[in-house]
This record gives structure tokens, C-alpha cells and sequence, in this order.
């Protein structure tokens, strides 16, 4: 299975309510255990090509999150994504002749509740607060395998894995000419979207999409409005098993997503989660 997204957060000022969100519609998570700042700590669902969602909060709420403390802070939810590349110096150094301001790449860690410490190393994109329409670089330091616990059997509950994050932005142009340079590709197709009340551009072998809201007062432009910083306001997971997706997972509704049907969580974060028909 391909693995195009390597991981995308979500961020809540309390991890058991974070949690128990995800738990009521449907998904089981498994707790990473605590960063090595000492002050996040974080759940995941782990998919099985292992792409996974991070649900992450501070240990204590009176503490400031070296990683993404805003968006934790104010429930922001959907606030982040990353890629797994194989040579992280290498890959900082390209985007840094294209012009982005790289920070890292650097070194982290967190140890399991069994103990095991997992290593990799990050590099920030973009040059913006955390919280960024460009995502992260990541490699790996220890066995993916132990960075990533496979919560949704793909065999029982019909889902493959991330297949795409959407951005919502204001900003329409720069963040679309971000993504093309950072991915090396341009974008294909541009589509009006009910289900986000925005206008969507797509792009060619990139697992990403930008919104820009067509409706003033619509949740997204809400969204865009109290973050002040394009951030991802959906993420998508390959779905290839509808009738396993409806029976295991509270789902909210069914849309149209380009000339395929998504089924969104009915999940109460910040941001939107849903399931691809790829049947």
C-alpha cells in the first residue's frame, strides 16, 4: 500500500476529550505516551499502509507546547500534516534553493508506554507559525513500525490509509504556488465544492487540495478567519470498503467530493474527517 501522507494532527487543550471524540465515532486509538519537551503527549490511529492521526494536548494545560500551542490552546483541532521523505538534509536543502525558509531539520523522540523510545527527526516548512499549509519532512531514526501502531484493521473496518489533506485558505494563489514548488507539480483541476461551500484546486500527484471559501460566513471561512494562518480544514482516508465504513463508524453525512462520495465522521473537533469511496 502506498503511503503518500506520513502522518496529520489534531490538536485539543485535553487529550482524554480529543480522544473520546475520535472513540465515539468509532475509533479505536492507541496512547504514544509523552514527547520528549516533556509537556505534549498524544494519542494516534495508526491505518494500515501506517499513515496515522495524532491526537495531541499538553501534559498540563498552564504550559507552552513548543508545537503547535496556539491550536492547542484554542481547540483549533485539524493543524498540521507531514511527509516521510528518505533523506530529510537533503530534501531541506532543495526546498531551501526554491526559496523556503526551513527550520531543522531536528532531532525528537517520545517513549511509548512500554518503554521503547522512538526517534526521528522533523523539518518545519514555510517559514510560518506551526500550523502551516506545508507540511512537515519526516524520517524515520527507529523501525516505523515502532513510531506507528495499527488501530483500524483495514481487513474489518474498510479503510486503507491518509489520501489527501485539504487546506483552507483566504489565500488563494500563494498557497497554491507553495504547494506546487514544494511538491514539484501544478495544479489540475479547480472545482466548486458544496460540502465546504468553497472553491477547491487539486493538484497532480500531490495528496493535497486548497479550499478558498465561496460563502462569507460559511464554518470555513469562520475558520480561516479565527486562525489567521491557512491551516488544514479536512484530512481524507482512502476508503475501500463502504458498507464495513458505515457499520463500524458514526458517520454525519454523505457528499460529493470531485467525482467521488465522502463520508465524514461525525466527529466534534475543529476541522473535518472523512472517508474516500474508492470501491
Amino acid at each position: 500500500m502506498s503511503r503518500p501522507i506520513d502522518h496529520v494532527v489534531f490538536a485539543a487543550d485535553d487529550l482524554d476529550s480529543l480522544e473520546e471524540s475520535f472513540a465515539g465515532a468509532g475509533f479505536e486509538t492507541a496512547y504514544g505516551g509523552t514527547h520528549s519537551n516533556g509537556i505534549t503527549h498524544m494519542h494516534l490511529i495508526g491505518f494500515g499502509n501506517l499513515s496515522y492521526v495524532e491526537l495531541i494536548s499538553k501534559n498540563d494545560p498552564d504550559g507552552t507546547a513548543p508545537w503547535w500551542n496556539d491550536q492547542i490552546d484554542t481547540n483549533a483541532g485539524a493543524s498540521a500534516w507531514s511527509v516521510t521523505v528518505d533523506d530529510i538534509d537533503n530534501e531541506s536543502d532543495r526546498l531551501a534553493d526554491e526559496g523556503f525558509e526551513i527550520e531543522g531539520p531536528t532531532r525528537f523522540s517520545r517513549e511509548r508506554p512500554d518503554g521503547t523510545t522512538v526517534e526521528w527527526e522533523l523539518a518545519i516548512v514555510g517559514g510560518r507559525p506551526q500550523g502551516t499549509p506545508i507540511p512537515m519532512l519526516e524520517m524515520d531514526h527507529t523501525p516505523l513500525e515502532w513510531r506507528v501502531e495499527v488501530t483500524t484493521d483495514p481487513d474489518t473496518s474498510g479503510l486503507m490509509g491518509l489520501t489527501e489533506v485539504v487546506i483552507g485558505t483566504d489565500e488563494l494563489e500563494e498557497t497554491v504556488n507553495g504547494l506546487e514548488t514544494f511538491f514539484g507539480t501544478s495544479s489540475t483541476q479547480t472545482r466548486e465544492e458544496d460540502a465546504l461551500e468553497a472553491q477547491v484546486v487539486s493538484f497532480d500527484d500531490a495528496p493535497v487540495a486548497v479550499a478558498e471559501p465561496l460563502v462569507a460566513d460559511s464554518w470555513l471561512a469562520d475558520r480561516i478567519e479565527s486562525s489567521q494562518t491557512p491551516l488544514p480544514c479536512a484530512f481524507l482516508v482512502d476508503a475501500t470498503d463502504v458498507a464495513a465504513v458505515r457499520e463500524q463508524f458514526r458517520i454525519d453525512e454523505e457528499t460529493s467530493w470531485g467525482d467521488d462520495t465522502v463520508y465524514w465522521f461525525d466527529i466534534d473537533v475543529g476541522g473535518r474527517f472523512g472517508a474516500v469511496d474508492r470501491s
